[in-house]
């Protein structure tokens, strides 16, 4: 799991479930939740250097394959791009 400042908390489901969740942690609620399909998750780090209305983070799996996610705090949108594990 990794928090984005003090309203936004990202979250992977277990193993097996391969999901990623982002909980408003003001409205306790999941504002948008995603299935990642093909690989288990180890770890999840937020980029610091993303500024405004946008949450940008990466999740990275068992097999070295990893996905860049960006939020969109104001439309609820959450876009990626999927990089699959080195041959």
């Amino acid at each position: 799991m990794a928090f984005f400042e003090e309203t936004y908390l990202i979250t992977v489901g277990v193993q097996g479930e391969n999901s990623v969740a982002i909980w408003n942690l003001k409205t306790k609620i999941v504002e948008k939740s995603a299935l990642l399909g093909h690989y288990a998750v180890n770890q999840i780090r937020i980029d610091p250097n993303v500024t405004g209305s946008c949450i940008q983070f990466i999740t990275v799996g068992n097999d070295c394959a990893f996905t860049l996610w960006r939020y969109d705090t104001e439309s609820q949108q959450v876009s990626l791009f999927d990089v699959g594990a080195p041959e």
